[in-house]
């Protein structure tokens, strides 16, 4: 379901609207510049509502290194991951830690990736809580486009177990540079055909304006942590420019957010965003480090 961290409601929601409008009414003679190839601009972090930064990241030869991972209900970051690239720059390995139940971080999973020309294989196991054990192994094979976008998460086959069968996939469908559906799609039922099964579709289609997203071509190269916050706006993140408006459809329900969307002075680069829904609004911004080259 689509996840706008319902629990932090902007303050000041009508003075936000008014000053939209006011700002909407002045010309601004500015004349924006477009994305030099000799000008990087990095996002340290992605902030919610009253400028909570929920996900911190950490650069190092201008590659994303590490994410730490805000946890509202703890009030802390307890989680994080740690990234391992090849030369090419494309992801290989992803740390991951958290500290539930613990005053340190310990890992909890490490992700292996494999990547080739139309796909890549995710290789996952999990450990028992402080403890070296592994109690969990899984692997995830990606379709990827040519641009190494991702186009389908698992597979869209039957997958038959001992007892029960399984459909499980997330299909993402490009106009261009950006993802206009997001399809996720579960069916799992036992082999014994009395017993019903449980099935669910969501599918959620986008709309897009010209700012620039600076952060999906850092995603591109980090399946692990695109799918991360994929979780959180699907779609969005991994877009290549701002969304307009998100129509989401689940068991015959839809639901519609609309979208206005800040560019960094002077720039065409996506900085921020206030999402509306009904009478609810939420801002969900980038803080972002320019760098000349």
């Amino acid at each position: 379901m689509f996840n706008l961290k319902s629990s932090t409601v902007l303050k000041c929601a009508v003075v936000a609207l008014f000053a939209l409008a006011s700002c909407s009414k002045n010309e601004d003679t500015t004349v924006p510049e477009t994305k030099a190839p000799d000008t990087l601009y990095q996002v340290q972090a992605i902030y919610w509502g009253d400028n909570i930064v929920y996900d911190s990241f950490v650069y190092k030869e201008n590659k994303l290194t590490e994410a730490w991972f805000y946890d509202e209900d703890e009030k802390a970051y307890m989680q994080k991951s740690i990234y391992t690239y090849n030369a090419d720059g494309f992801l290989t390995k992803s740390l991951n830690y958290a500290k539930y139940r613990s005053n340190d971080m310990y890992l909890r999973s490490v992700d292996s990736i494999a990547w080739s020309d139309s796909k890549l294989v995710d290789y996952s196991y999990s450990f028992e809580e402080n403890k070296t054990n592994i109690i969990g192994r899984d692997t995830t094979v990606i379709s990827l486009d040519a641009s190494k976008r991702m186009t389908l998460i698992g597979t869209k086959d039957t997958i038959r177990y001992s007892d029960y069968k399984q459909v499980d996939y997330l299909e993402y469908a490009f106009t261009g540079n950006n993802i206009t559906t997001h399809t996720n799609k579960y069916y799992s039922a036992p082999n014994n055909s009395n017993i019903p099964g449980n099935e669910y579709t969501t599918v959620t289609t986008l709309e897009f304006g010209d700012l620039i997203n600076p952060l999906q071509e850092v995603l591109i190269k980090n399946p692990i942590l695109a799918m991360d916050l994929d979780d959180e706006l699907p779609g969005v993140f991994l877009s290549g420019n701002n969304v307009k408006k998100i129509t989401e459809t689940y068991r015959g329900e839809t639901s519609v957010y609309t979208a206005t969307s800040q560019a960094l002075p002077g720039t065409k680069v996506l900085s921020k965003y206030l999402f509306t829904f009904g009478e609810k609004n939420l801002t969900c911004g980038y803080k972002i480090n320019k760098i000349v080259k």
